[in-house]
């Protein structure tokens, strides 16, 4: 398993967690972090990146964020895997979490939102 790596918005890799509003990315696609991270920058949240679930699901574990955007679709744990397993935290505060797919079946959106997603 990969050491916890937490990025914030000037891609630093040091160790951090948000006292403000932030936002987890996860994607096993370092360009679809990019480009998330330069979306999101703009409206001023504090950015935290993980390149797989189970890093994510690491950090959820130290300070959950505010939303999450994750991938469906990535090695090992998969997003919705990661969506179940969130929920299954003890929380603090309600995090939105919000699986970026193509996927768009209605099965698909239902086992989505079944598995404890916001929204796609």
């Amino acid at each position: 398993m990969p050491a916890l790596t937490l990025m914030i918005k000037d891609n630093t890799s040091e160790p951090y967690l948000s006292n403000g509003r932030s936002v987890l990315i996860v994607d096993d696609s370092p360009l679809q972090r990019k480009i998330l991270r330069s979306s999101v920058a703009r409206w001023g949240f504090d950015i935290i990146e993980a390149e797989s679930a189970e890093e994510a699901l690491q950090i959820c574990q130290i300070s959950q964020p505010d939303i999450i955007l994750s991938d469906w679709v990535m090695p090992g744990m998969n997003g919705l895997e990661f969506c179940r397993a969130f929920r299954n935290l003890p929380d603090e505060k309600y995090g939105y979490f919000i699986l970026l797919t193509s996927k768009s079946e209605k099965n698909e959106v239902t086992a989505g939102l079944q598995a404890g997603a916001d929204d796609f």
